[in-house]
């Protein structure tokens, strides 16, 4: 028990584990074997009991077909048979052969081959002789009884292994029922002798870890509900994992010790310190107030002459957005006006083409007139020599009848010729009318057209000069502009700087303010410090 108490809790762990894996092992070899074992007789079975089995079964059902044939062969009287059942002997000596070289472990009869041959050579001799008539039954009978006495024997002894094989098989089946039934039986108690060993050896770890450990329970409660005894040691005598828990807490409890002293002698200068911090932060506060109160006001005047400027800023702009404006209308006005000289002096040049133009109508006009007056004379001498003609015809007589005709058709003619050319001649007269009255009313025009060019170019000359008075102006609105952002500038970079100020100011009064703060929770920790420390002995 003294050895127990001794090792360590790993070595009993590792021990109670090396115990269940032992165990584990022995089952499992066991298991093993009895596997192998089983596999052996199952490949017994099924590579030597199973086809010899087989073998004999095809014998005797060959055995059968041979003699079947030969009776049929003398019954009947067709040779045929006598080929056939000797295919069936042929067959059943390679069975008997198989059989033989199978025959290692059965112990099966080793005359199964003579037997066979001496079968069959006396039952062929006598069905042979049967066939041929050759019939002597003192030599017949004889052979016919060794052949019968073969075949029984034969037939016994293939029956008397069927009989021995399926009793070793029936030995090896209950064989293997009784392994696996002794292997359950062995793993049942190998199981209850393991799992009491494990119970009863967990029982033994869990009290020796228990005691221990209500051991060191025991001694810092002693610690804990006492006075506080920093002086006190836990003593533990065993050498497991727990003793050294047990050192290094009597060398935790000792450093404890030595800190609690030094912190006892610590805490009375903290306390002097945190009081002594405590009223410069309160004085430091008051300062910091005092100068916020001097920036505010200097913020504020700042703050309203920086309104001042943006506000002339604003306005300076908005003038010169107004200018801006204005002067590019008055450019706009400019170019439209240079526009429409363009357009009127191309309209002049128009008129003064157009006046041409109609002048050379008018004159074309008055040619056609004299055309035309030419022509009605042609067409009056015409109607002349049609009568003419018309009267020489009429003297003619008969002869003259067809040129009395065309002296009709030509009258006709020249009379519709003297109604057309009036027709036109009227028709020229309206144009020469109209043409006369457009080169008025188109010398009037262009004198228009030459005032118009000469107002407009005044009216150019004008939004030239207001222009260059509104850039004047947009000018000196920028400058103004200019000044004002840079004043602005100025003031906000002064207004930046009495913020930061400020917000430095604030910054310093809150962390005096969080400075005083934590200096008395300095002093309130220090004073439950101080009450916690003092419930140790040292």
């Amino acid at each position: 028990m003294q050895l127990w108490n001794n090792l360590k809790i790993s070595h009993k762990i590792g021990l109670l584990a090396s115990v269940a894996i032992l165990g584990f092992v022995i089952f499992f070899l066991y298991q093993q074997k009895l596997v192998s074992q089983t596999q052996s007789n199952i490949l017994l079975l099924q590579d030597e009991y199973t086809p010899v089995l087989e073998l004999l079964n095809n014998a005797k059902e060959g055995l059968k077909d041979v003699e079947k044939s030969l009776e049929g062969a003398v019954t009947t009287g067709e040779k045929d048979r006598i080929t056939e059942a000797k295919q069936h002997s042929a067959y059943v000596l390679d069975v008997l052969v198989n059989i033989q070289a199978s025959n290692q472990s059965l112990n099966l009869p080793a005359n199964l081959k003579e037997l066979f041959n001496t079968y069959t050579k006396h039952k062929f001799f006598v069905a042979s002789s049967l066939l041929d008539g050759d019939v002597d039954f003192q030599v017949i009978a004889p052979r016919s009884q060794q052949a019968n006495t073969a075949l029984q024997t034969l037939e016994k002894s293939l029956t008397d292994s069927v009989q021995s094989i399926h009793i070793a098989s029936s030995n090896v089946v209950a064989k293997t029922f009784k392994q696996n039934e002794t292997s359950r039986i062995v793993g049942i108690m190998l199981g209850i002798i393991l799992i009491v060993t494990m119970v009863v050896s967990s029982y033994l770890l869990t009290r020796s870890i228990t005691n221990s450990i209500k051991q060191v329970t025991d001694s810092l409660r002693d610690i804990v509900e006492g006075e506080g005894d920093l002086t006190k040691r836990i003593e533990y005598s065993r050498k497991d994992e727990v003793s050294h828990l047990v050192h290094w807490f009597n060398e935790f409890i000792k450093s404890m010790h030595s800190n609690i002293s030094s912190t006892q002698e610590t805490i009375t200068t903290l306390e002097r310190v945190s009081t002594r911090l405590a009223t410069t932060s309160m004085d430091s506060t008051q300062l910091i107030q005092s100068q916020e109160t001097a920036m505010a006001s200097v913020m504020a005047a700042v703050q309203q002459l920086t309104e001042s400027v943006v506000s002339v800023a604003e306005s300076a702009l908005l003038a010169s957005t107004e200018a801006s404006n204005a002067n590019d209308t008055a450019k706009e006005g400019r170019d439209v006006v240079e526009s429409t000289v363009a357009s009127i002096n191309a309209l002049a040049i128009d008129v003064n083409k157009t006046a041409g133009m109609v002048s050379e109508f008018e004159l074309l006009a008055n040619n056609a007139g004299e055309f035309l007056s030419t022509i009605s004379r042609i067409a009056d001498q015409t109607n002349l020599l049609a009568l003419n003609a018309a009267i020489e015809a009429a003297r003619a007589g008969e002869h003259g009848r067809g040129f009395a005709v065309v002296a009709d058709e030509v009258r006709s003619l020249a009379s519709h010729t003297q109604d057309a050319t009036a027709q036109i001649k009227q028709a020229l007269e309206e144009i020469q009318k109209g043409a006369s009255s457009v080169v008025v009313a188109m010398n009037s025009g262009q004198q228009s057209v030459n005032t118009t060019v000469t107002e407009s170019e005044k009216s150019g000359r004008s939004l030239d000069d207001i222009t260059r008075k509104v850039e004047r102006i947009l000018s000196l609105n920028k400058q103004i502009a200019d000044e004002t952002d840079e004043q602005k500038v100025t003031y906000e970079a002064i207004s930046n700087s009495i913020t930061d100020a400020n917000q430095i100011s604030s910054s310093v009064r809150d962390g005096a303010e969080v400075i005083l703060h934590e200096s008395k929770e300095i002093q309130n920790v220090t004073q439950r410090l101080g009450q916690v420390i003092n419930q140790y002995k040292v």
